[in-house]
């Protein structure tokens, strides 16, 4: 089988190398590959009908350097090479002439594919980062732009940084954090390999292109490899530190039509996945996140029209429908309105996972170090919670005997009572969250007790995802 223009453009530009023979005298031209199948020919036929089947009329062809290409193989030139660009894809071509017994001369070269313009800059030690295996911020970008100004192409923008990668820095020197920054990308060019370029926008935070991805599928694997493998190869050996990644990505050209517009999204998606808890992937979805997007939430985090004070009933139905199914609001926004809706002192969140918590008080003050050594999520105390994974204390006295060195904590927040819920997954303690006051004039009422589990069970539900 011999195949057309376009289907022997696309088999060259899918392929690294492909070998051809010419017959000088015969103008007789046969390109093909070997594979484990057998030869495959891809062309066959004189050298002219070749390059027109390879350049036609098409724009932007170097006509001279396709002029003196033809020449050398015509006239049997005993060496030379040629570097070509067809469509996006750059092709080098070394040939060798030789004579053979009878007589004649035939031209034996090999066509490998170089990747495209940009993909070379990996090559070009300008173009690359300066400690990292991967391009620099001004390489990386014009990559993007370039890549992204093929719209019959599907590619997605992927940004990356590290969870508490400061703290990691703060705590065990910069030294250290370079040789994180190392892991890290090795993590990435493993997991990605040839279906990426991977670049460098600063600081710890990563940029990747994909190439050959199509849709949210087959994109999920590379980053759940990458989010998985960052977690574990940390995780337990920095003193309570949880070094892990973030990934916000959207698609070009599906939900974007230009470089700036599909980096955006990645960016909101990179800032709610910190929001959301951090240590997770989230893929640009309209219907999911349509509305987050419109909210201006990365620029002004939170600030959304706040639900009527002390709605107990509201509230409840913003956290299923725009929190959990959406993923449309933060932890932050969520943790305030039921803070202030049920007349709270302080809410708390802490994951197994580390440092992962997010707290409220009335006074505004977000999460301390400290407060992820409140209550080890293992601890005994948290074996008292009900077939509900509730803990009801209506009074700070009444664990004083049991559990002193908690009551010494309760005591220092002013916390008078206080409902625990204990979160689980896969059947294991994942984690706790805390709904306190600091002034308790009655035990914590039915409603207060329903209202607040639903809660904290969503924190349980999204925390999973």
């Amino acid at each position: 089988m011999i195949y057309n223009s376009d289907e022997l453009v696309q088999y060259l530009s899918l392929s690294n190398l492909a070998q051809m023979r010419y017959a000088v005298d015969a103008d007789a031209l046969e390109v093909f590959q070997v594979t484990p199948e057998g030869k495959k020919v891809l062309y066959e036929g004189d050298l002219a009908g070749c390059l027109a089947k390879v350049y036609g009329e098409k724009s932007g062809v170097d006509s001279e350097k396709v002029e003196s290409f033809r020449r050398d193989m015509q006239q049997g030139t005993a060496s030379f090479q040629y570097e070509f660009q067809v469509q996006d894809t750059q092709y080098t071509l070394r040939c060798k002439t030789e004579s053979t017994s009878s007589g004649g001369r035939v031209c034996y070269g090999v066509v490998e594919n170089i990747g495209t313009p940009s993909e070379l800059s990996f090559r070009r030690a300008s173009d690359k980062d300066a400690m990292l295996d991967m391009l620099n911020k001004k390489a990386i970008i014009e990559y993007a732009k370039q890549r992204l100004s093929r719209k019959d192409l599907t590619s997605y923008l992927v940004i990356l940084d590290l969870d508490n990668f400061k703290m990691v820095n703060d705590t065990y020197g910069h030294m250290f954090g370079d040789t994180v920054l190392v892991t890290f990308t090795e993590i990435i060019n493993k997991a990605m390999g040839s279906h990426g370029v991977v670049g460098r926008l600063g600081g710890d935070e990563i940029l990747i292109v994909t190439n050959g991805i199509p849709n949210k599928p087959a994109l999920r694997p590379f980053l759940r490899e990458i989010r998985t493998n960052m977690e574990l190869t940390y995780k337990g050996k920095l003193d309570g530190i949880s070094l892990t990644c973030s990934i916000g990505a959207a698609a070009f050209p599906e939900h974007a039509s230009t470089y700036e517009e599909t980096m955006a999204l990645a960016d909101k998606m990179l800032y709610l996945a910190k929001d959301k808890g951090r240590n997770r992937y989230l893929i640009y979805t309209p219907e999911l996140h349509q509305d987050y997007v419109n909210s201006n939430q990365h620029e002004a985090p939170c600030q959304k029209k706040p639900i009527k004070q002390y709605n107990n009933i509201g509230i409840l139905q913003y956290m299923l429908s725009e929190y959990l199914v959406k993923q449309a609001s933060c932890n932050d926004y969520v943790f305030e309105q039921i803070g202030r809706s049920f007349r709270l002192s302080e809410v708390l969140c802490v994951y197994s996972r580390g440092d992962i918590g997010f707290r409220w008080t009335e006074g505004g003050e977000g999460l301390r170090p400290e407060d992820m050594e409140f209550l080890d999520v293992d601890d005994p105390f948290l074996d008292r919670v009900d077939e509900n994974g509730l803990y009801l204390m209506d009074g700070r006295y009444l664990i004083q005997d049991e559990f002193p060195q908690l009551y010494e904590k309760l005591a220092a927040r002013k916390i008078e009572a206080a409902i625990f819920y204990r979160m689980m997954k896969d059947g294991k303690p994942d984690g706790y969250v805390l709904f306190a006051k600091h002034h308790q004039r009655q035990k914590w009422s039915e409603y207060e007790t329903i209202a607040l589990a639903v809660a904290a069970k969503i924190f349980e539900i999204a925390s999973v995802g």
